[in-house]
């Protein structure tokens, strides 16, 4: 006979939730590490939506995108170094280069980029929260997959990979003087007080369907893929993934490495 259970669902969740203890009690210092690296991945990505989403009136500042960007791929180079993940940077350029440029895709972009980065998160939240194994594999696909998604919205506002590392590098040797981590820096941001000024000034990015790749010095032109990239990048646009089935399977592919059933 089927019974109902009486509990509510403040209840059920008190009852539920891993104590905190018992958490401390479990966390490595390599389990730590790398949840703090996620925590800001996801952190920081959400920042990025904010600022595609909620732009000033002069249209989205090219500035403060840049210290987005740059903000994120330091919690992504954490992961990495700490993880011992490895992103082919040139499959990721690959698919961004590759990318349809227009306006109307601004916002899906940067939200495949708040999307792999909760992924990344979810996958180093059961290692650190419910003891799960690592699973390295997993990891690696969806940080190559947000690596293709940062590098799309980079083509998209004609910035570089580069750029937004100096950027970062410089924002953050103010902040911490002699690259010393301390709390107190973190808390007073000194960086804030004497900000980057006008290196990219704010702008509209698009003028109509034109692409900002062909008319940004230092950019390179769009080079074409060979055809297996192509005609696995051309999937995904059609939606018809009949081969890969998932965006990690197509990045798996892309790695030249084993899909999954």
């Amino acid at each position: 006979m089927m019974t109902t259970v009486s509990i509510t669902h403040p209840q059920l969740v008190a009852a539920l939730v891993k104590p905190p203890q018992a958490i401390i009690d479990t966390l490595s210092v390599f389990t730590v590490d790398l949840w703090h690296g996620a925590t800001g991945v996801s952190g920081e990505a959400g920042e990025l939506l904010e600022a595609l989403m909620f732009p000033p009136e002069g249209g989205i500042d090219r500035v403060n995108l840049r210290e987005e960007l740059g903000d994120l791929f330091f919690y992504v180079e954490q992961i990495v170094q700490r993880s011992g993940v490895h992103i082919k940077w040139d499959a990721a350029d690959e698919i961004a280069r590759n990318a349809t440029i227009s306006p109307d895709q601004i916002l899906p972009v940067g939200a495949a980029i708040a999307i792999h980065a909760s992924q990344v998160l979810d996958t180093v939240k059961k290692a650190a929260i419910y003891n799960k194994e690592l699973d390295l594999e997993l990891l690696t696909n969806q940080i190559s997959a947000l690596a293709a998604s940062m590098l799309t919205l980079c083509y998209m506002f004609g910035l570089q990979r580069q750029e937004c590392l100096n950027s970062n590098i410089l924002k953050l040797s103010k902040r911490y003087a002699a690259l010393s981590y301390s709390d107190q820096a973190a808390q007073d941001r000194a960086d804030k007080a004497q900000p980057e000024e006008g290196v990219i000034p704010a702008r509209k990015p698009f003028k109509g369907e034109e692409d900002t790749r062909a008319h940004t010095p230092g950019v390179t032109e769009a080079h074409v893929p060979n055809a297996e990239t192509q005609a696995a990048i051309q999937e995904v646009r059609d939606g018809d993934l009949p081969r890969h089935g998932t965006v990690e399977n197509l990045m798996r592919d892309l790695n030249g490495e084993d899909l999954q059933d």
